[in-house]
């Protein structure tokens, strides 16, 4: 298996560990460039410029993480040019990257399944984004497929009343909690739980995008406080009015009363 690399922007860089010749490393380069900066401009402020990603279909499951101060990224997408499981995966992790994750690993509140699923959410939104991408003319005939590969997420679900995750006793919330507590959340059952939810919260990004600038306020999720009082808290620290609605109708869609 050989080792090949990457320069994303200026000082951030992607490595291959890939078998396969065929590969077409540079076009998946400017992809990733591409959708790092649509991201950029979406969460308003800058990805760390050591960030590396790193490529690797061994790997059991996407993952961000930080080594000796440097931010990883590392993604498993399957040995070839999957440029939209490429997109939809970078998309997750960085949007975990963005709101902090990597800085956060002494201490992961119980609520942060919520963040899987708002990481659930960046994934559409950015394969949609990159399907207008007008820098990517070398794949243009492939572009209507980032559309189509956000579309489909919307069908790899498990139907469910998610309003039960209001009530601190439900068994499901307990069930998601102790599965980030346990790190055993990326089994496909709670992951289409998630993909349910996101069905419902992606339109509220869709309708308000300036939202992901205050989307980072989630990482303030205390273990102190119940799942509504958490996203209320985050309603409560994001400055703009059209933010605070946007969060006040994802409350109302877990909210029973």
């Amino acid at each position: 298996m050989s080792k090949v690399q990457y320069s994303i922007n200026s000082s951030q860089s992607i490595i291959f560990y890939s078998s396969n010749t065929e590969v077409d490393y540079l076009t998946i380069a400017k992809i990733l460039e591409t959708n790092t900066t649509l991201m950029e401009n979406c969460f308003s402020f800058a990805s760390p410029k050591n960030l590396q990603i790193l490529r690797d279909e061994s790997l059991p499951t996407p993952i961000s993480t930080s080594i000796a101060g440097i931010p990883i990224i590392k993604l498993n997408v399957a040995n070839g040019n999957f440029y939209a499981q490429y997109v939809f995966q970078f998309s997750h992790e960085l949007c975990h990257v963005l709101i902090g994750k990597e800085k956060e690993h002494s201490h992961q509140s119980r609520d942060a399944w919520f963040e899987e699923v708002v990481c659930e959410v960046s994934s559409r939104f950015f394969l949609d984004k990159i399907s207008k991408a007008r820098n990517l003319d070398i794949i243009s005939s492939y572009l209507p497929e980032f559309k189509t590969y956000a579309l489909d997420r919307e069908s790899m679900i498990s139907t469910f009343d998610f309003r039960v995750l209001s009530n601190e006793e439900s068994h499901l919330l307990n069930r998601f909690r102790s599965e980030i507590e346990n790190r055993t959340y990326g089994n496909d059952d709670t992951r289409n739980h998630y993909n349910y939810i996101a069905n419902f919260i992606h339109p509220i990004f869709e309708e308000n995008p300036n939202l992901w600038q205050e989307v980072y306020f989630i990482r303030n999720f205390s273990n102190e406080k119940g799942f509504i009082e958490n996203l209320i808290s985050w309603r409560n620290e994001s400055q703009r009015d059209e933010n605070k609605k946007s969060i006040q109708k994802i409350i109302n869609l877990f909210n029973n009363n």
